[in-house]
């Protein structure tokens, strides 16, 4: 039994997402540079997960 890509893409946007919002408080508020990049790349591998459910 293989786990599907979709699924570590899909649990890699949520850690990400969880480190943004996580220096989002951290700032007090402020979306920081940082935590700009965190969510960034927190979309990219939602819209990877997605795109893989949606092809697969």
């Amino acid at each position: 039994m293989t786990i599907q890509p979709a699924y570590i893409f899909g649990f890699l946007s949520v850690v990400f997402a969880f480190f943004s919002a996580r220096e989002y408080l951290r700032q007090g508020g402020k979306l920081s540079i940082s935590a700009r990049v965190w969510l960034r790349i927190a979309f990219i591998f939602a819209a990877t997960a997605t795109l893989l459910v949606i092809m697969l």
